[in-house]
């Protein structure tokens, strides 16, 4: 059987068994493998019982081209070991049952082939000029000086231009931005930067120094704590739970939860789809059967009517609950009684009351973006 691996993203490092027949990865709901950072088409892994693997892409027709023309799909036989780019997501498959190469490995085969091929570019490039330099160097001492010494500033500029001055570069301009937690390193003529940043402001700033200092061969394979957060709270699912960030790649869940036992089980469950950037999940919760901790503190906006609530979720999420409408008192004589001047349909009491429904509700899931 087939083994497929994750190598970049936010499932960095998660793997899973690929049985014979078609499976469809991208980021939406009805996906057989789902990566909810997934930014490319639609692909399809074909797994024939031989263990050969396709990924089969459908590229979008011109639009210059007829409707009723149906897109022409594209095919790849995955090798195994070899990792392949789709969109922003690298994937790679294998046999299960050997071992497998690490990740910093997998992706050096991939990162290292753009500077393999400029190793290529120069030396044609010498061979070329060979007979030029046979000639220079035959002019004598002189001559030879004199190359020497313009060859000298040509050397200390593609220094300049490696890629291990291009991390230093880096980590020094990070370090400069008070980026503590991020870290830089060279695979193949790549800069790769991993770690974590503390929300999106950060995350931009770090994007900006980037692009200041090189326009490629510059890896982001770092997290956003504040987006870490919501996804761990979110995969746990469990009400009561808390998550937030302690610094180092470290996170804290805590809160009041009805089983402790419940808890432990899915925080092993989600630790296993986290990347290397969280370095680790420390549980902080106390379990009360029964009195587990509402949930507060999630909605920004609450309205409620007689029969209609609507709240608003701090991520801009907008969610609508329809109520039963009281029956209007009618006395025994079958005339409606008169009543006083009309009230607004939204008071203080009102509102007091509907946030005690809401946060006595389960929190509602945010539709699949």
């Amino acid at each position: 059987m087939k083994q497929l691996r994750i190598l970049t993203g936010f499932h960095a490092g998660a793997t899973l068994q690929l049985a014979p027949g078609q499976h469809r990865v991208h980021g939406g709901a009805d996906a057989d493998i789902r990566l909810t950072d997934w930014s490319g088409p639609d692909v399809t892994l074909d797994v024939d019982p031989s263990g050969v693997v396709r990924a089969i892409t459908r590229v979008d027709a011109p639009d210059t081209t007829p409707a009723d023309t149906a897109a022409e799909p594209e095919t790849v036989i995955l090798v195994d070991f070899v990792p392949m780019r789709f969109g922003e997501t690298i994937l790679c498959v294998g046999p299960d049952d050997v071992p497998w190469p690490s990740d910093l490995d997998l992706l050096s085969t991939l990162l290292t082939r753009p500077a393999d091929a400029r190793v290529d570019a120069e030396r044609r490039k010498r061979r070329r000029y060979y007979g030029a330099l046979v000639a220079c160097i035959a002019i004598g001492i002189v001559a030879g000086t004199a190359v020497l010494l313009t060859t000298a500033p040509d050397s200390e500029a593609a220094l300049r231009h490696g890629a291990d001055y291009r991390t230093t570069r880096i980590q020094d301009a990070l370090a400069a931005a008070h980026m503590t937690e991020l870290q830089v390193r060279t695979v193949g003529n790549t800069s790769v930067v991993t770690g974590m940043v503390a929300n999106l402001a950060d995350d931009q700033l770090v994007r900006s120094t980037l692009a200041k200092i090189a326009s490629k061969d510059v890896v982001r394979s770092y997290d956003v704590a504040q987006n870490a957060v919501h996804s761990i709270e979110d995969s746990l699912g469990i009400a009561g739970v808390r998550v937030k960030y302690l610094g180092n790649g470290e996170f804290a869940i805590t809160g009041t939860v009805d089983s402790k036992d419940a808890l432990d089980k899915a925080v092993t469950r989600v630790r296993a789809d986290l990347d290397s950037n969280i370095r680790r999940l420390v549980v902080q919760a106390v379990e009360n059967p029964g009195h587990a901790a509402p949930v507060t503190g999630q909605y920004s906006e609450i309205v409620s009517s007689d029969t209609v609530q609507y709240t608003q979720t701090p991520d801009g999420v907008k969610h609508i609950y329809m109520t039963d409408a009281p029956a209007d008192p009618v006395p025994a004589s079958g005339v409606p009684v008169a009543s006083g001047p009309a009230l607004p349909s939204v008071d203080s009491s009102t509102i007091v009351r509907s946030a005690e429904q809401v946060h006595a509700a389960p929190r509602p899931a945010a539709p699949d973006s």
